[in-house]
């Protein structure tokens, strides 16, 4: 039981860094449609940085628990992210077509 538990422990911490990655790219895009320079933008880029750094490490202490490919595998889940990252805080329309070829990718890799 207890290596059951672990085991799935593993894949939420996968998801757990896939979703801190995912958080970096929505804050590179908040920076990017930033009018000016400013203080807001530094501290954006502060932040980009060391979630980036901080994704950096977390990915690597991942690998050490799941094999590389079940990791890769998983990082499709980033376009699901792009996806409701992008409605929720750019109110971008989601189509049919990007769900479709989200789901292409997923059950592609």
């Amino acid at each position: 039981m207890h290596l059951k538990k672990l085991k799935i422990n593993k894949y939420i911490l996968l998801h757990l860094v896939i979703l801190l990655s995912s958080i970096s790219y929505l804050l590179q895009k908040t920076l990017a449609v930033t009018v000016s320079l400013s203080w807001v933008s530094a501290i954006l880029f502060g932040l980009i940085q060391t979630i980036s750094a901080a994704h950096a490490i977390a990915w690597q202490q991942i690998l050490k628990l799941v094999p590389l490919n079940v990791a890769i595998a998983n990082t499709a889940v980033m376009f699901a992210w792009g996806m409701i990252w992008g409605h929720f805080f750019f109110n971008e329309q989601v189509t049919i077509f990007m769900i479709v070829g989200t789901l292409v990718i997923f059950f592609g890799i």
